[in-house]
């Protein structure tokens, strides 16, 4: 099992989150079905990968 601690002391905007997730290795769909299931609402969610080098 592997163990991220995250400890945003100066704040941190919840996109920044979202792909700082996804760029670590993270399912992007996974983390799309868990946001929509904590969600009350229906957004539409479109995960693009891009590679920076």
């Amino acid at each position: 099992m592997k163990i991220l601690l995250f400890d945003p002391f100066s704040g941190a905007a919840g996109d920044m989150i979202i792909g700082s997730l996804i760029s670590l290795g993270a399912d992007g769909n996974k983390v799309k079905e868990t946001l929509e299931s904590i969600l009350d609402y229906t957004r539409q969610w479109h995960i693009t990968y891009l590679s920076r080098i």
